[in-house]
């Protein structure tokens, strides 16, 4: 005869005792004797059972009562412990109650048994005793029946294999991937958020940090094998989180001072008086990046702080023109054809439509500006004038952030560029004169809206600051 043991989850172990056939005079004794062993079996699994399940629901009581600690977390989504069960593998969360009613099961189909089996062996017809050896004492009898039972409950602990005993506990997810548990939430936020002070050490209290990816901390039943420690879990999977990160950068810019031209008809073109001297200004700007993972993704302008004022340049020009010597025809028309394309040596401011300077030459944004922007209301389309004679040396559009733009070489060792131009007057190779509309204003390549972009260079290359030539 066999008698099953049951196994505690999901019914995978099972476990067999088996009695030999013994002599009819045996055969009750030898199956109560196994019949107990059977109840006391099930009698632990009872009490162990009642009390962990007891044990468990104490220590859950508090943290629902208390309100856990939060963790920073870019779009996290709120999930039940279904999470967790569905790693664990087991159908139900509350394990501890099916154990307890699974060894309650057990008792009563033992007592069935009993029932059964003392009708069944009391119905066989009774032998006559033979003569036996004297018996031991009932205390001897006693000892080897503790021993027994011990050993079967021994032999039934072992049969549950570790990976099948279910415990709470706290989850850690990331991007819905489970990667371990812990039976202490707060060492296991406490772990994270160690995680994120590590990442902003290095910068100052200003900085913020937070996981950018679905981090979460979820309640549940898990295996055995599936604990371990919080600190553990974490840094075994540090390459699991993605972390934004926001700072703030300072960065010192030029305020390009204006230039403002009064004219004054009394005086001859030739006339040129500096009546206040033009100062560039300072300005700090503070900006707020954000990084994810170490990479750029966003940038805003927090604050303007100017440490330094600007001061406008005023200058005086005459408008009164020089009479002009008589000449014939002929002498006239040579000279003019001759002077087209020349350079008269000096430049002329090419926006006649205003003289707004919105950002200067030099610094900004950790780069060099290499010209001056002009931009005022309205000036989508109006005329850029050449700002000294010359020949067109480019005429057109390319990928170098210009837009549409000109490039006129003065013969003198300078040449001056016109960029993110909507419209063109001139082609390459065409000599143009001082002055004369060679451009429409526009917005074209990396342009923020529209204006000129203006600048003055050698043959060389060298970029130099236009203000010191207009």
């Amino acid at each position: 005869m066999r008698t099953k043991f049951i196994g505690l989850d999901g019914y995978k172990k099972i476990e067999t005792v088996s009695f030999r056939k013994k002599s009819a005079g045996k055969k009750i004794s030898s199956f109560i004797m196994s019949l107990k062993k059977f109840v006391k079996i099930s009698r632990t699994i009872i009490t162990e059972s009642l009390a962990e399940r007891k044990k468990a629901k104490a220590k859950a009581a508090p943290r629902k009562a208390a309100e856990a600690p939060k963790l920073t977390v870019v779009n996290a989504k709120q999930k039940r412990s279904s999470k967790a069960l569905k790693h664990s593998g087991a159908k139900k969360p509350y394990v501890l109650r099916s154990k307890a009613a699974l060894g309650i099961s057990a008792v009563c189909a033992a007592i069935v048994m009993s029932i059964t089996a003392t009708s069944a062996l009391s119905a066989a017809p009774a032998k006559q005793p033979e003569p036996t050896e004297p018996t031991q004492p009932t205390t001897v009898q006693t000892v080897i029946k503790d021993d027994a039972a011990k050993e079967v409950c021994s032999e039934l602990s072992k049969s549950i294999s570790d990976e099948e005993l279910l415990t709470y506990g706290w989850g850690l997810y990331v991007d819905g991937e489970f990667l371990g548990a812990c039976t202490d939430e707060n060492e296991l936020r406490n772990a994270l958020q160690t995680v994120l002070d590590n990442y902003k050490a290095a910068y100052d209290d200003e900085t913020t940090d937070c996981f950018a990816n679905d981090v979460e901390v979820e309640f549940g039943s898990f295996k055995s094998n599936q604990l371990g420690d919080a600190e553990t879990i974490v840094n075994n999977n540090l390459d699991k989180f993605s972390i934004s990160l926001s700072t703030d950068l300072e960065y010192t810019e030029d305020i390009p001072f204006e230039k403002f031209v009064e004219y004054d008809e009394n005086e001859y073109t030739d006339y040129r008086v500096v009546t206040q001297k033009g100062i560039t200004g300072k300005q700090k700007t503070i900006i707020r990046a954000t990084y994810i993972d170490g990479v750029q993704t966003d940038t805003e302008i927090t604050d303007v702080i100017t440490t330094k004022e600007k001061q406008d340049l005023y200058i005086v020009k005459g408008s009164k023109e020089y009479p002009v010597e008589e000449t014939s025809d002929d002498i006239y028309s040579d000279y003019d054809a001759a002077s087209g394309g020349s350079s008269s040596g000096s430049f002329i401011w090419p926006m006649p439509y205003t003289t707004n300077i919105t950002s200067g030459y030099g610094a900004r944004w950790g780069t060099t500006h290499t010209g001056i922007d002009i931009a005022a209301g309205g000036i989508y389309g109006q005329s850029i004038i050449a700002s000294d004679g010359g020949v067109v040396e480019w005429a057109g559009s390319d990928n170098s952030g210009y837009g549409t733009y000109v490039i006129i070489n003065h013969g003198n060792g300078y040449k001056t560029l016109y960029g993110h131009c909507s419209e063109l007057f001139v082609s390459a190779g065409e000599s143009v004169s001082q002055g004369q509309p060679i451009a429409a204003v526009g917005s074209t390549g990396f342009s923020t809206g529209p204006h000129l972009h203006f600048e003055v260079r050698t043959e060389a290359g060298d970029r130099l600051d236009p203000q010191g030539f207009v």
